[in-house]
């Protein structure tokens, strides 16, 4: 999924977390979905947000859109237009500390309960994972869920396989509730499929992958690993082939120069430092030398 140039995605702030319930929080994502992604205006019916969220009265979606204005998470008027009276929402976009999640979410055949959980719980994951380290109690906590409430729905969520309970902490799964790095500038293929190469690898040790970093990941693709995966994958078997695959696939160095992981990693420089020798990147950096990357890639990259 292209979240640069697609628009089936919304961003929610993290700031929802322990100020909205579970209902309420559906219901916020289907409002989110019924509004302009640019501008965040929505003439939305109570009666289909009812249908969406899975609320049987209208005056509901009132009481929880009043609530809404309340805590600054968007702005509605109402209009009278002969008998009846028609709400303008406008959907405040948030500009940091947010969470995407997929427009698929919705269309889940979960309760709505349980779609507004794993957003909530979405919002405890560590920065462009997700994965949570916080225990139950403290996710309860956290979220304002009183603890017989938070378990009943985590173990739910457990048995449905949209979470899993790891070593430290949990992990989810749903594919709609999204990582939320950043539109890369440069390279965005190849970043984007590294990012995720990394994340797999890290998810296959059983480690806690590191967040998302433009700047890192950039000058990882910069300094080597440069080609899209499909590109990779056309080298041949010869050995110039071998050689441009053994030089440029993520994957294959992965598991080379990082055959084992920790429990947890915090920064990408960890990978950094294995897969580029970023010590001779530092090194031409500081001394100005840029004409010497083909050199440095011969000499002290394989």
């Amino acid at each position: 999924m292209e979240l640069e140039t697609n628009t089936n995605y919304r961003k929610i702030p993290r700031a929802v977390m322990g100020k909205l319930t579970m209902e309420e929080t559906c219901l916020y994502a289907c409002l989110c979905f019924k509004a302009d992604f640019i501008s965040g205006m929505s003439h939305v019916l109570r009666k289909t947000l009812c249908a969406m969220a899975g609320i049987k009265k209208e005056d509901t979606v009132t009481k929880y859109t009043n609530k809404l204005q309340q805590l600054g998470f968007i702005e509605k008027s109402n209009t009278q237009d002969k008998e009846k009276t028609l709400a303008t929402y406008h959907v405040h976009i948030p500009e940091k500390d947010w969470i995407r999640i997929g427009e698929g979410l919705l269309e889940e055949e979960i309760e709505p309960k349980m779609k507004g959980f794993l957003i909530l719980v979405k919002c405890l994951c560590l920065n462009n994972t997700n994965h949570v380290l916080y225990n139950k109690t403290e996710m309860a906590e956290r979220l304002n869920i009183d603890r017989k409430t938070f378990t009943k729905y985590l173990d739910k969520a457990i048995a449905s396989g949209h979470i899993t309970e790891e070593e430290k902490g949990y992990r989810i799964w749903d594919e709609f509730i999204l990582t939320d790095y950043p539109k890369a500038r440069y390279y965005d293929k190849a970043i984007k499929e590294n990012y995720d190469a990394i994340v797999n690898y890290c998810k296959e040790k059983g480690c806690i992958p590191p967040p998302y970093n433009e700047k890192l990941m950039q000058r990882l693709v910069e300094f080597r690993y440069s080609l899209p995966k499909e590109e990779v994958g056309f080298f041949d078997f010869t050995e110039d082939g071998r050689k441009k695959y053994t030089y440029y696939s993520l994957e294959y160095n992965l598991r080379k120069h990082c055959p084992s992981l920790p429990e947890r990693i915090t920064s990408l420089n960890y990978f950094l430092k294995a897969l580029i020798q970023i010590k001779y990147y530092y090194k031409y950096l500081k001394e100005g030398v840029f004409d010497k990357k083909e050199k440095m890639k011969e000499n002290r990259f394989y």
